[in-house]
């Protein structure tokens, strides 16, 4: 390819197969397949192909394809090489294909045999599907009419496929009249299938050796399509020993539906503001659930009016050359020389060919260089420029997101938007279903009892100012719900439209009824990484909600919160998403509960559940059940009508599914969900020696005794509480991936404990790295990160000038330590000697150190920790720093 026809230009995506690596031809040749108004498809010999091949703008050229389809040996794919094959440096298979991504598409199955390679895209007319293929048959390779027919059947019905098929025919205007061996296979199966062939009757093929002719083996094979719409024309923009060939075709294709943005930075936010108070009536009748319906969604259909007829319309900005006078001329008479040069193969017509493309390559270079100085020079980050320098770093070119394709259960694979939708909608459909029930009918009955409270709801009225309030808080950059309308449309509103929003709101709480368009959720999945991306269980919903329905919420939520603290109806034990109970504070529950269990040289023994699909396997009779008998009749009643009735409709691309039913779980992306959550978990187990702590999903169950076996036996008997609870309300907790770990200082470890017949996994007991004494300790650095650290008893003791006990690995005596630390929690370097009559130790002040070091000496041992002062803790008692704390030279360990 010269050098001025290798200008890349953006906007196209790519799919290859090859059968070989190998050097090939580094020129091109491609049939260009053209529609009149507007389809152009290529097959040549480079995947080096760009929309636009230097500044060629006229028409019937190469320059503005939107399909490219290449073939040639250049195509390179080293896991595909064959050891049967010609050596590497010989040009022997491979194809692609180049098409506009403004084009709906999707990459079909490939065809990579010996005989044949061939890519194939999909794409669609008003008609239907319509396959693009692009096919290399290496010569020297025999066909049958079966492996033929194999190839044409993998297209469909309505299909256009062409590129170097080697073979001969004056069918399609081959210079022999007598057709070689493939070209009468070939002939034979296209009229014996009613095929038709698109060729230009000019030779393509420009062989490099004087003493062969030039011959036409370059051509299109078509089915399904009208004949009368093709024809072909030679076209000469790439220097190659393949001529292209455009073929034009009278069709339409389909293109990705590109939706401007609702919004702009020309948008008139003061007539958006007029239009609104003209559209909307505030004295409006809402008496029934139907009024509400029609409410919400005239709301919606007012602000989608109005801001249309706000925003005038940007036109996109297309990608065109515009060149001096001078690189015109350049170009033309580059290819006048290019076309000396294929009539006379002589050697100083292509020294000029060469002279000619390097200049035009220089000019080229310089000419763009220029402008993007000049381009670069009025960035500016300010908003004088309308941010351009940030827009401009927008627009670089990233890497293209891989989108796989998803095999369904049958071992089909879903590779178009619109079939890879349904996939993921059929998928969670079945999700958000609850769990079998484990009970009987009748024991279920008696379950779900009703106990409704007679609370006197007083709510209060949602005024205009609190609707305000919660507009004020909005995100403007979050993604909006189903309906379009993002934050900030909803923070422009007038206070006409806000009196509206709170009328409506109010009429929910009247008649206890949460509208249809606010509880429909739009999913959209993203792969969850290190997941196999073919598996539709690979993916992550994130639920997109309308922004209305979550003020809505906000307002509930504030009620609901009041509710919930003055019957305090959350146990203390749970301090997920409650409001001044961090992490960290439950985190610090546990590893209080653990270090008592130290001091007291007791077992600790800990169970940590993993709840399958906690959220979205809520079972809704069963919370609804736990509202009434919890809240206030109203509040409990519209939450009910929150939760009952939900949709959602997956979102792929262009592509969106119907809509499907939510028949579990609590409403992901919402407002109320995790709070809805808690109150339906509320109820957990608990017993008078057994410590809970749960964040969330995330359960940990502990006991502590002397005695290892009866710290197992306690743990079991509120294991079988627990499985009984699950049970009833239709919870599944996945025993495999919960985890049994003993806490202790002493030699045995509790005996393993089971959750409905399975056994759960321990992962606490294992030999001390470094300890060739055969010693084991028992740690919970799975979970708790290594914030429990036997050391920082050891610390804490002596920063207070107490007593600290430690066990090394020689049997060395009891030492004591004394310290004149100050009384505050702080960072504790303690450095433990050993000697032959016993071990002493010092601590101090330390600097913060990252990095495990060496000791100075083989019998010094230093460790840094971190000191908090547990809560109730006594310094003054003894305790115990476990053996491997003498196996680390230098480390940090953070409590």
């Amino acid at each position: 390819m010269s050098g001025a026809d290798e200008k890349l230009k953006p906007g196209w995506t790519t799919a290859s197969s090859s059968k070989k690596r190998g050097r090939g031809s580094p020129d091109s040749n491609k049939i260009p397949i053209k529609r009149q108004s507007i389809i152009k498809d290529y097959w040549l010999n480079t995947v080096t192909i760009s929309n636009k091949f230097g500044p060629l703008e006229s028409e019937g050229t190469a320059s503005d394809a939107e399909v490219q389809t290449v073939d040639d040996s250049t195509v390179e794919n080293p896991s595909t090489s064959n050891t049967n094959k010609p050596p590497p440096i010989f040009a022997h298979g491979g194809s692609a294909i180049l098409i506009r991504s403004g084009i709906k598409h999707y990459q079909d199955s490939k065809f990579c045999e010996d005989y044949l390679q061939a890519t194939t895209v999909v794409t669609e007319d008003a008609h239907g599907r319509i396959a693009f293929s692009a096919v290399y048959s290496p010569p020297k390779h025999s066909i049958s009419e079966e492996m033929y027919c194999a190839y044409f059947d993998r297209l469909g019905d309505r299909f256009v496929t062409g590129g170097d098929f080697n073979a001969k025919h004056p069918w399609w205007g081959s210079r022999l009249q007598v057709p070689n061996p493939k070209g009468r296979t070939l002939y034979s199966v296209i009229t014996g299938r009613k095929y038709f062939t698109v060729s230009t009757g000019e030779p393509t093929y420009w062989p490099t050796d004087r003493n062969k002719t030039p011959d036409l083996i370059d051509f299109a094979v078509i089915s399904g399509l009208n004949s009368n719409d093709f024809y072909a024309s030679s076209c000469f923009d790439l220097s190659s020993d393949h001529s292209p060939v455009l073929i034009h075709i009278s069709s339409q294709l389909l293109n990705n539906q590109v939706k401007s943005p609702i919004f702009n930075k020309l948008t008139d936010w003061a007539t958006y503001r007029e239009h609104l108070n003209s559209l909307i009536n505030c004295n409006i009748p809402l008496k029934t659930n139907t009024d509400i319906d029609a409410a919400a969604l005239n709301l919606n259909s007012h602000i989608l009016t109005a801001i249309k007829k706000s925003t005038p319309h940007i036109s996109t900005h297309t990608n065109s050359y515009s060149v001096p006078r001078y690189i015109t001329k350049m170009i033309l008479e580059k290819r006048k020389l290019r076309r000396i040069w294929q009539l006379t193969r002589t050697q100083s017509a292509k020294s000029a060919l060469n002279h000619a493309t390097r200049e035009l390559t220089k000019s080229l270079d310089e000419y763009k260089n220029n402008c993007i100085q000049s381009y670069l020079k009025e960035l500016s980050p300010g908003k004088s420029t309308d941010y351009s320098l940030w827009k401009a770093t927008k627009k670089l070119k990233r890497p293209k997101q891989h989108s796989s394709p998803i095999v369904n259960q049958d071992g089909v694979w879903a590779r178009s938007d619109d079939e890879k939708a349904l996939e993921f909608a059929q998928y969670y459909a079945g999700v958000f279903k609850p769990l079998e029930a484990v009970i009987s009918d009748e024991d279920e009955r008696r379950l779900l009892e009703p106990k409704n409270r007679s609370d006197q709801d007083n709510f209060g009225r949602v005024g205009c100012e609190e609707v305000v309030s919660i507009i004020g808080s909005l995100k403007e950059k979050k993604a909006p719900g189903w309906d379009g309308i993002g934050g900030k449309l909803v923070k422009e509103l007038p206070p006409k439209a806000i009196r509206y929003l709170s009328v409506l709101i109010n009429a929910c709480y009247r008649l206890c009824y949460f509208p249809n368009a606010w509880k429909r959720a739009q999913l959209i999945v993203i792969p969850k990484p290190g997941k196999d991306p073919t598996q539709v269980n690979s993916y992550r919903p994130i639920s997109l909600l309308p922004v209305f329905s979550k003020i809505a919420e906000r307002t509930i939520q504030t009620r609901l919160n009041q509710a919930i603290a003055a019957n305090s109806l959350i146990p203390e034990h749970q301090f997920g998403f409650r409001s001044k109970h961090a992490t960290a504070e439950q985190v610090n529950r546990l590893t209080t509960e653990i270090r008592a269990s130290f001091e007291n040289k007791t077992y600790c023994n800990a169970v940590f559940l993993d709840v399958s699909q906690a959220f979205d396997r809520v079972w809704h009779k069963g919370l609804i059940f736990k509202l009434k008998a919890l809240l206030p009749i109203k509040l409990s009643s519209l939450l009910e009508s929150y939760l009952c009735g939900r949709t959602f409709q997956v979102k792929v691309g262009d592509s969106i599914t119907d809509l499907y039913p939510c028949e579990a779980g609590v409403p992901q992306g919402s407002v109320l969900g995790p709070t809805l959550y808690l109150l339906f978990t509320a109820d957990f187990p608990v017993a008078r020696n057994v410590f809970i702590a749960t964040y969330a999903d995330d359960t940990a169950v502990l006991t502590s005794s002397r005695c290892h076996n009866e710290a197992s036996r306690s743990l079991q008997n509120h294991l079988d509480k627990v499985s009984e609870w699950c049970d009833n309300w239709r919870i599944k907790i996945n025993e495999t991936k919960s985890n049994h770990i003993t806490f202790t200082l002493r030699k045995y470890t509790c005996p393993p404990v089971y959750l409905k017949g399975a056994s759960i996994p321990s992962s606490g007991s294992g030999q001390v790295p470094g300890d060739s004494s055969g010693s084991k300790t028992h740690l919970a650095a799975p979970y708790l990160g290594q914030t429990v650290e036997y050391v920082e008893q050891a610390a804490f003791a002596s920063k207070h000038g107490k007593r600290a006990q430690v066990h090394l690995p020689d049997k060395t005596t009891k030492g004591r330590a004394e310290s004149t630390g100050t009384e505050h929690v702080g960072r504790t370097e303690l450095r433990v000697k050993c000697d032959g009559n016993g071990c002493q130790k010092s601590n101090r002040r330390a600097p913060r150190r990252k990095n495990k070091m060496s000791s100075q000496s083989s019998n010094m041992h230093t460790v840094t920790a971190e000191i908090h002062a547990p809560p109730n803790s006594d310094p003054d008692q003894i305790m115990t720093v476990p053996d491997h704390a003498s196996d680390h030279s230098e480390g940090e360990m953070i409590g």
